[in-house]
């Protein structure tokens, strides 16, 4: 289903999965009203599961949903920690709605979209060549290159180590193609990028 497709995006890009083998958890900006609620229709109508809101720091929210089976396959295929996550090589040729639409919810969560360009950034290496794997396949070409090194930054108030973050570039070819796909609201949006019409 393209939608499940695109909610393994959004939890790839922002969320995490439980050590208890049920829980999964995603973090969302509080003006993410569009996101937080698509990913809320996702859940209860295709995996039949309530999804809540565990947290509300203002800025950020935390929902999260309870399937051991959905758990397990993120686990399996997707990794677990946010430095291990990747693509398993036996999902590389899955159809093609599928990667696109796993790409798109990527892109609704760590992705950034200017006027020329599209930015995916990650803390692991892998997922983000085996993100362009499957874009390379769907015709787009990018490159990857590291962001910032490993160190230490203020998050919410508490000094954090971090792991160094890396960042793939979708040009603008690559982004053409992916407008076409259809870029959520949001991000047309929070971009002021012009949809092409499928007219």
């Amino acid at each position: 289903d393209p939608d499940i497709w695109y909610l393994l995006g959004v939890i790839i890009g922002d969320g995490w999965v439980s050590n208890n083998g049920y829980r999964i958890s995603i973090s969302f900006n509080s003006k993410e009203t569009y996101l937080i609620n698509r990913c809320k229709s996702i859940v209860e109508s295709k995996l039949g599961r309530k999804f809540r809101k565990d947290k509300d720091r203002r800025t950020c929210l935390e929902y999260s949903f309870c399937c051991k089976g959905f758990n397990d396959y993120i686990t399996t295929y997707f990794g677990t920690g946010t430095h291990n996550k990747h693509i398993d090589y036996t999902l590389k040729s899955i159809p093609y709605v599928l990667r696109k639409n796993f790409i798109l919810g990527y892109i609704d969560t760590d992705g950034c979209i200017t006027s020329n360009s599209v930015n995916l950034v990650s803390v692991s290496k892998r997922l983000l060549c085996d993100i362009q794997d499957w874009l390379f396949s769907l015709n787009i070409v990018s490159s990857i290159k590291l962001l910032r090194k490993e160190g230490t930054e203020i998050i919410r108030g508490k000094v954090r180590n971090t792991k160094d973050k890396y960042q793939l570039n979708i040009g603008t070819e690559g982004l053409n193609i992916i407008k076409e796909w259809g870029i959520s609201s949001m991000k047309i949006d929070s971009y002021n990028i012009t949809p092409i019409s499928k007219e």
